[in-house]
């Protein structure tokens, strides 16, 4: 279930969660759907595919559920990647996530989606759009007015643009900031990207983050640029 934004009404997103958890989840404190809220690399966690303990740490937007070892030790089992942590290190770091905003879902997919849209929201097309493609197989829209979902929505991204400073590459490229360290050493965005750039160094594969390049002499920001082993084919991501 996505939400459009998290207070719409006094009938918060964690009313909400307490509600769906009241009603659907198998008992208290087991099986609860949870997500990671703040980045926590450091973390030591275990990868229950390779059964190994790493160090990979754990990332804001994460999702997984509560469960229990087999020496009845609680922890959280993160469905990617998958690893899992004792639910003591990072209590305080977790919310339910039977129902969770637009944005937090940003990055995921689902099978299922039930997407909750009051009408009234100012809510923008690039919002409305990652709800909606956040479904692989199946979406449901919950509203009040389906003439809501086709009305005129401004864009975003074209409200932030601006041209500081004369800078040639185009400030949108910059949507986050950078906060998250990968195993190499650098600092990327977002966790997603963090993975890949995790398993390209695990597997050899020589990259560049960001590069700054041309085509067609339009200055451009790439997520990665790879080279093959020959180094006679350059991939640009």
């Amino acid at each position: 279930m996505t939400l459009p934004i998290r207070e719409d009404s006094k009938y918060t997103e964690n009313v909400r969660n307490n509600f769906i958890r009241s009603n659907f989840a198998c008992s208290i404190d087991f099986a609860d759907k949870v997500i990671q809220t703040v980045n926590n690399w450091k973390l030591e966690v275990w990868n229950y595919n390779d059964n190994r303990r790493i160090k990979d740490g754990v990332f804001n937007g994460m999702m997984g559920y509560i469960a229990f070892t087999r020496q009845g030790k609680q922890v959280v089992k993160f469905y990617f990647p998958t690893v899992q942590a004792f639910i003591d290190q990072i209590r305080d770091q977790l919310e339910y996530a039977y129902a969770i905003t637009t944005h937090k879902a940003q990055g995921c997919e689902f099978d299922n989606v039930i997407f909750v849209f009051p009408s009234g929201l100012n809510v923008s097309r690039e919002l409305l759009y990652t709800a909606i493609t956040r479904a692989r197989s199946r979406l449901v829209i919950v509203t009040d007015n389906l003439d809501c979902l086709f009305e005129y929505r401004p864009s975003e991204l074209s409200r932030r643009y601006s041209n500081l400073f004369n800078n040639p590459i185009d400030p949108r490229a910059y949507p986050e900031h950078l906060r998250i360290i990968m195993v190499r050493g650098e600092i990327v965005r977002s966790w997603q990207e963090c993975i890949i750039a995790n398993l390209l160094y695990y597997e050899n594969v020589d990259y560049e983050y960001e590069p700054r390049i041309r085509l067609s002499n339009i200055p451009i920001i790439a997520d990665f640029k790879l080279k093959s082993k020959d180094e006679e084919v350059e991939i640009i991501w």
